[in-house]
């Protein structure tokens, strides 16, 4: 559930900025998943959930299809909302999912996606190639709350990570989202040991102090 707060979070910031988005809805109803946010003539929801398989002669099918939603999306000029992703995957396969998002995002420089992944559907080598097409991705760990990991993947081929701290309000807004300071416990200093880089050992063992104070120095007076 941390992981669709965030993502309302950030679809928040878009609507209060009056963008043209198109929302597809596949892992629940349209007004939960809007509930909270605000809403404007220029969000466009489509609802694959309520009828998944197409029984009741609607275009879910076709929206689920990775062709049908390139031919209707190929001019869009806005926000997609993936909710989720994983279904898209799953209904069609990580190699023609990532081809598709690939080339659209390519070739329309006004295009942009925002999308719902859950990790535990997927392998490793499925997360890291749509990761390659991502400009940001946020992680948001199943056991720990109010922290994230932030990963940004620059043009020039650099990559920065970094764990961050949020708070969202009740208005999905974030009221807090600042890097973790990693404070490092400073290691304690050894005294330095004069005998150490010595070529011979000024130091006594034991048996060595015990046989010293057994010898009797020149013109030393033993008391009887």
């Amino acid at each position: 559930m941390n992981g669709l707060k965030v993502y309302k979070t950030i679809m928040q910031i878009f609507c209060k900025e009056e963008c043209n988005m198109s929302v597809l809805c596949c892992d629940g109803l349209s007004t939960e998943l809007m509930y909270g946010l605000k809403s404007h003539d220029k969000v466009r929801i489509l609802d694959v959930y309520s009828d998944p398989l197409g029984w009741n002669n609607s275009n879910s099918i076709a929206l689920l299809s990775v062709e049908k939603f390139e031919e209707q999306f190929t001019n869009f000029e806005g926000l997609i909302c993936f909710y989720s992703l994983s279904s898209f995957l799953i209904h069609n396969g990580i190699e023609e999912m990532y081809k598709v998002l690939h080339r659209m995002l390519r070739n329309n420089s006004n295009l942009q996606i925002l999308a719902l992944l859950y990790c535990d559907v997927h392998n490793r080598r499925d997360i890291n190639l749509l990761e390659r097409i991502a400009t940001t991705v946020l992680e948001v760990p199943l056991d720990a709350d109010n922290t994230l990991l932030s990963t940004v993947h620059y043009s020039s081929g650099k990559v920065s990570s970094k764990s961050v701290e949020y708070k969202i309000s009740q208005n999905y807004e974030f009221n807090l989202f600042s890097d973790i300071k990693i404070t490092n416990k400073a290691a304690p200093v050894k005294k330095p040991d004069p005998t150490a880089n010595l070529t011979f050992n000024l130091r006594l063992r034991d048996e060595e102090k015990e046989a010293r104070n057994r010898i009797q120095l020149p013109y030393t007076k033993v008391q009887s």
